[in-house]
């Protein structure tokens, strides 16, 4: 079995842990990733072996790596990404040692890994556009209160978010994050992966009051299909490309 195969195979069980985690209350223990890097240490040592005698090679994991880490980070800092996500990113950054045999596009895996499941966690947005069309044509506006927001971020709501009875998102809070908030008495919308809530905005809201929100995807969930697919096949945008 090839170490690449075997880095593949830890990998995967560790992605398939944090997964169920996630999925079941979008909360990941730190040992996950810890596991996963105290079990490809043999594997990288063995591997550092054919880095250090191919120059190409390890400059390219150098800035698979430095690319990898500060996508994640940056990413997480601007609220685009969860800790966890973020950490999943770093970890398959440190592990995942550049295959020169994929197509260019595929050369730094972090990125690859990243574009592939930033493309599966659009599958959903057909499903919340339907949910909020078919509101519109039964219960008539989905902006009332917001008549002076801008029409770009209705527009990304619209198409990221939906409207849910308030005690139904306190119910649910790891499910969802609370896309608006009360701004001098008036309605305002927040647009991000993971919105930090002031206690003060919940306070002003009836429990049966319909307010926007936004979806906690399982976000490890779909790290683990790009990752899957990169180690396959790669970068979905350069197998596409190579498809036209």
């Amino acid at each position: 079995m090839s170490p690449e195969l075997v880095q593949f195979i830890v990998n995967l069980a560790g992605l398939t842990i944090a997964s169920y985690m996630d999925v079941k209350s979008r909360e990941i223990e730190d040992y996950v990733w810890y596991l996963m890097l105290i079990a490809s240490i043999p594997l990288l040592i063995f591997r550092f072996n054919t880095l250090i005698g191919n120059a190409p090679l390890l400059l390219l994991y150098l800035i698979s790596l430095v690319t990898g880490i500060s996508v994640a980070l940056i990413l997480y800092k601007f609220t685009l990404m969860g800790g966890a996500d973020a950490k999943a990113l770093i970890v398959l950054s440190i592990n995942e040692i550049p295959l020169l045999h994929k197509d260019p596009l595929s050369l730094l895996p972090p990125l690859s890994i990243f574009v592939n499941s930033t493309l599966f966690s659009l599958s959903v947005i057909p499903f919340i556009l339907a949910r909020n069309t078919l509101y519109l044509l039964t219960r008539g506006s989905l902006f009332k209160g917001f008549e002076k927001e801008d029409i770009k971020k209705k527009i990304l709501c619209f198409l990221t978010a939906y409207k849910v009875p308030f005690d139904t998102y306190l119910k649910n809070k790891y499910m969802y994050s609370l896309a608006e908030f009360r701004e001098n008495g008036e309605k305002r919308l927040k647009i991000g992966v993971r919105l930090e809530e002031e206690e003060g905005e919940l306070n002003v809201i009836d429990l049966k009051e319909e307010v926007w929100v936004s979806p906690l995807l399982p976000l490890i969930v779909f790290i683990e299909i790009g990752y899957i697919v990169y180690f396959f096949w790669g970068n979905i945008v350069g197998l596409i490309l190579t498809l036209i």
